[in-house]
C-alpha cells in the first residue's frame, strides 16, 4: 500500500485501528462513503430527502 492509501486509511480508522463510518453513512448503499471524522458537506441520499419534504 502506498503512503499516501495508508494516511488517507488512517483518516477512516478509529482508536481501535477499525475502519468507522460516518453514522448517515453506515447503511447507505452509495459508495460515496465518509468517515466518522468528516463534516457531511453534501450527501445525494440526505438532499434526496430534504427535497421531498420541501414540497
Amino acid at each position: 500500500m502506498s503512503k499516501t492509501k495508508a494516511d488517507e486509511m488512517s483518516f477512516y480508522k478509529n482508536i481501535n485501528g477499525d475502519i468507522e463510518l460516518n453514522k448517515i453513512c453506515e447503511h447507505c448503499k452509495r459508495t460515496c462513503k465518509q468517515s466518522f471524522r468528516a463534516i457531511i458537506i453534501k450527501c445525494p441520499e440526505t438532499e434526496k430527502e430534504e427535497s421531498k419534504n420541501d414540497t
